[in-house]
């Protein structure tokens, strides 16, 4: 299924809330990686939540992944 932007995956419902751009986003992101002395090799489990950092890259409208979440569904129970 996919949203009215044409995600169906990461970016499904998703949108800049001031211009409209839903191809991607920059969002911060918690992970893990190997540490070597020389540096980092791979990484693992990248995590993001509603609360996590984002900016469109179109614009530069910054907020939440909360804030770019246009078409989220409604929550059973809700009011």
């Amino acid at each position: 299924m996919k949203d009215n932007n044409g995600n169906s995956n990461c970016l499904y419902g998703m949108a800049c809330p001031q211009c409209g751009f839903a191809e991607y986003f920059n969002v911060e992101v918690r992970m893990i990686v190997e540490l070597h002395d020389n540096g980092t090799d791979g990484y693992n489990d990248t995590h993001w939540d509603e609360h996590s950092y984002c900016a469109c890259p179109e614009c530069d409208y910054e907020g939440t992944v909360g804030d770019f979440q246009l078409d989220r569904p409604a929550v059973e129970g809700a009011e």
